[in-house]
């Protein structure tokens, strides 16, 4: 989504508009599952679940980009265990990289 979004939101204003409202609907339910997880006692309280949201949609689309671009799979892994640390969640095991 991230590589659409960079080749179009400039070329055509529709297109740009779409792609804000899937972005938008995915940290809708980003922000729904970080708020269920703070109810739940899983997320420490102190946090916009909405900012967070959308850093963690950034932090995401960011690691896919370079994971795509350096052709490594690592670069996803060590994003995802830096986006558990951020919200004070236990690691998960560690993907290897293909070789």
């Amino acid at each position: 989504m991230g590589n659409l979004a960079q080749e179009l939101s400039d070329i055509h204003d529709g297109f740009r508009q779409r792609l804000c409202a899937v972005f938008e609907a995915w940290r809708g339910k980003v922000e729904a599952l970080l708020v269920a997880a703070r109810a739940q006692g899983q997320l420490p309280g102190g946090r916009d679940p909405r900012r967070l949201a959308g850093f963690f949609l950034a932090a995401v689309e960011g690691a896919f980009l370079l994971a795509k671009t350096q052709k490594d799979i690592q670069v996803m892994a060590e994003c995802f265990e830096e986006l558990r640390a951020c919200l004070g969640l236990s690691a998960s095991p560690r993907l290897s990289s293909r070789e």
